[in-house]
């Protein structure tokens, strides 16, 4: 691997969701995503039953956005998914991977949750 000069840890990561293709490589788990799939159907359970009809679910730093494509494929109502990565370039890549009109990526860094006008019913951060 080549050494890449960075100034900040938001400058690596962007650096990092350039050069991997796919959030598990990212994050140090190779091209397996079985251990992603697993632990987001583990969360769906589990939060399932609070989702209501006209929900909006926000997944902070939603990765690949495995679980909000569960979300969107095993709810049959009215909801909206909302995933977040901290760069342009990860919005960007994850974006490409979605084909629902519910599942929407923005970028959105942690200190900036709290002034964001998006208003959730449901925040999953994992």
């Amino acid at each position: 691997m080549p050494i890449v000069k960075v100034f900040s840890r938001m400058e690596e990561y962007r650096v990092y969701a350039t050069k991997y293709l796919d959030s598990n490589e990212m994050s140090g788990r190779g091209s397996n995503k079985e251990l992603t799939t697993r632990i987001s159907k583990n969360i769906f359970n589990k939060i399932r039953p609070f989702i209501k009809n006209g929900f909006k679910v926000l997944d902070f730093g939603c990765g690949n956005a495995e679980l909000l494509k569960i979300l969107d494929k095993c709810i049959d109502f009215n909801i909206q998914l909302i995933g977040t990565s901290p760069t342009d370039e990860e919005v960007i890549r994850v974006s490409r991977e979605i084909f629902s009109r519910r599942i929407k990526i923005i970028k959105l860094e942690a200190k900036r949750l709290i002034d964001t006008k998006t208003c959730v019913d449901i925040i999953v951060a994992n």
